[in-house]
């Protein structure tokens, strides 16, 4: 007896991952009563899209070497250095992606999406997809060292992979941006004085520098240290320079070492320096000149320019001389060449700085000779014997104040 047979229910469990279009053929046997029925089957298996999977952050065509990853990339990068390469897989054959990056609003880095290429001689992924990370802001480690970024490849399917990564920035030595100098004048005539202390501005922490003066201006400054100072033998002088360009190096202490030189203007502080000296246009006047005899003019040699001076005299003979704007001129005491032909004036004269300051000079006034009437005459003797025969009776005696000349008087 027969039995018809309508229908067979059965389960098909694979061992392993069926590629896409694989062919399988069953076979069916069915015992009943001892007959025996066989059946062979065809079942294809349908292909469907895949996620890309494996992303791999890799130093390939990158700026530095660095472990699958882990990437970094130096300080002060220039715009658009490649940072690395980042690599994805996928199991569907001629599969294209749209690349995105996220580094969380700090507009540093950016993809460069690349190709996707098709792989044929193996079974564990059918396309490769690759995309370049490049840098397109300013990168400065000392202001932040890590930034964090999401990378997403999403297929034509709309299957995504994403993943995040640190990227380190690598410090690297910096040249110092600025020399500052605390100070920029100092006082004319302050040999050995402190201008200012120097200091570098550097962007790399806990450095140290050196600083140099390039050019010393024939030795006018030195360099101790970070100080800056009047050489011990400039002798600024504000009335012949009043100021002076100086070029000064600072050099790191990093590796490499790295300088920077500024020039700097240091102003000469003018002060009020005392007369250096005293003239008298003419120092002859003739004896027994009328008081108010102009002797002559006072000059008066001052290191600071356009300076008024006002002199007196100090010392001589209470009467002999007097100054009036800066003329000597003769007193009321009668000069006498018989008495004193040298006669020393002190003479002291001020300027109008602030503070006022004052030099003092003696001068020699010589007094001219000049011929002078007898002042009186007189006799040896006013007697004589009578009935003498010619003889001498005395001397006269003309009186010329100290000096005098005398003739004998003869009686005939």
């Amino acid at each position: 007896m027969l039995h018809k047979l309508e229908h067979f229910l059965f389960t098909f469990i694979p061992s392993s991952r069926l590629p896409y279009k694989t062919t399988l053929t069953f076979k069916l046997l069915y015992n009943f009563c001892v007959l025996q029925i066989k059946r062979s089957f065809i079942i294809e298996v349908l292909n469907q899209n895949e996620s890309p999977f494996n992303m791999t952050f890799t130093s390939h065509s990158g700026q530095m070497q660095f472990p699958d990853n882990v990437p970094r990339v130096m300080e002060n990068s220039p715009l658009n250095t490649v940072v690395g390469t980042v690599v994805i897989y996928d199991q569907d054959a001629s599969q294209r992606v749209l690349w995105s990056l996220n580094d969380s609003g700090s507009a540093v880095f950016d993809y460069l999406g690349g190709p996707c290429t098709q792989v044929v001689n193996t079974k564990a992924y059918k396309t490769k997809c690759v995309s370049s990370v490049k840098v397109i802001g300013s990168l400065d480690y000392e202001q932040r060292n890590e930034y964090q970024i999401s990378i997403k490849a999403k297929d034509l399917g709309g299957k995504s992979i994403e993943q995040q990564y640190k990227i380190a920035l690598v410090d690297v030595n910096e040249s110092p941006s600025n020399i500052i100098l605390s100070g920029n004048q100092v006082n004319e005539n302050s040999n050995g004085a402190l201008v200012g202390e120097l200091y570098a501005i550097d962007q790399d922490y806990g450095q140290s520098h050196t600083f140099l003066l390039v050019d010393d201006i024939s030795g006018k400054f030195v360099v101790r240290a970070n100080k800056l100072y009047v050489s011990p033998f400039a002798n600024l002088d504000f009335e012949t320079q009043n100021s002076y360009r100086i070029v000064i190096n600072a050099t790191d202490s990093g590796y490499p070492r790295l300088s920077i030189q500024k020039s700097f203007t240091i102003n000469i502080v003018d002060l009020n320096e005392a007369p250096t000296n005293i003239t008298l246009s003419s120092n002859h006047v003739i004896e027994n000149s009328q008081s108010g005899t102009i002797i002559g003019e006072l000059s008066v040699s001052d290191p600071d320019n356009r300076q008024n001076h006002s002199c007196i005299i100090t010392e001589s003979q209470t009467g002999q001389f007097f100054v009036q704007n800066k003329t000597l001129i003769v007193g009321s005491v009668t000069l006498n060449f018989e008495q004193a032909p040298r006669l020393s004036v002190g003479i002291v004269c001020k300027d109008s700085g602030s503070p006022s300051l004052s030099s003092e000079k003696f001068l020699t006034v010589l007094v001219v000779d000049v011929n002078e009437k007898p002042s009186s005459l007189s006799l040896s003797s006013n007697t004589i014997i009578e009935n003498q025969p010619p003889s001498t009776v005395g001397k006269y005696y003309y009186y010329y104040y100290y000096y005098y000349y005398y003739y004998y008087y003869y009686y005939y």
